[in-house]
């Protein structure tokens, strides 16, 4: 971590950052899905209800991703739950679609058969717009994780719901620096401003293309579930 010019705060969080990704493990549960559903007959495999379900278990995974990052754990009960209603929707998508690039699952054809046409191409879409730099978008993922706009954005709670909100966004600060000095360590300065200002643009489009794909009915029906679960362990 000395390379990338960090205080051992900062080498630390960006350390757990990695280790939460690696804990999440999203490739080894697609791989298994995949092999579990092709051991099927024919006429069994991928199913809407089985991959309807899968997604179900990518997006709770997703709380486990949070629930390993310190920096979530030092906020309050009520930020931490409002903030994770509000990352199932976009952050999770975001998270979902960077680790599932890693596996052909979206290409494979018996799976595109029980999937919306339209959240199959909105999926592609956002893999295709997400930096191929992992580090740099692991913590762009992190700025976005703990940006209040998300909850006033996407969802029907507001800011004012939000205990401590200077707390999350000295998070999201801290996230920023870590960004900027690991594209200073990896890039010169102009490479540097360049991907930050690609990220920025993409993040805009990777806006649009999760609130189209909250649209779809099979997104909803996952989202809605997973809010409840978190509303019922609150």
């Amino acid at each position: 971590m000395n390379d990338f010019e960090l205080n051992t705060n900062q080498s630390n969080i960006l350390l757990n950052l990695i280790y939460c990704y690696k804990e999440y493990n999203i490739i080894s549960h697609v791989q298994q899905f995949i092999q579990e559903q092709t051991s099927l007959p024919i006429k069994l495999r991928f199913k809407s209800a089985s991959i309807d379900k899968f997604f179900r278990s990518i997006l709770n995974g997703i709380e486990l991703f949070f629930k390993l990052n310190q920096n979530f754990l030092s906020l309050c009960s009520h930020d931490r739950s409002i903030l994770l209603q509000c990352a199932m929707g976009n952050a999770g998508s975001f998270i979902a679609a960077l680790l599932l690039r890693e596996v052909p699952f979206i290409h494979h054809p018996d799976i595109t058969k029980s999937i919306e046409n339209n959240l199959i191409n909105l999926t592609k879409h956002l893999t295709n717009e997400i930096s191929h730099d992992h580090i740099f978008v692991k913590l762009g993922i992190a700025m976005f994780i703990f940006s209040t706009t998300n909850c006033a954005s996407y969802t029907n709670i507001g800011l004012d719901y939000l205990e401590n909100i200077k707390d999350i966004l000295q998070i999201q600060d801290i996230y920023a620096e870590i960004a900027w000095r690991y594209l200073i360590y990896k890039y010169d300065y102009t490479q540097a401003v360049i991907c930050f200002i690609n990220f920025i643009k993409s993040f805009f489009v990777i806006n649009s293309t999760i609130i189209e794909i909250q649209q779809s009915e099979q997104h909803k029906r996952m989202v809605e579930n997973l809010n409840q679960q978190i509303m019922i362990s609150r």
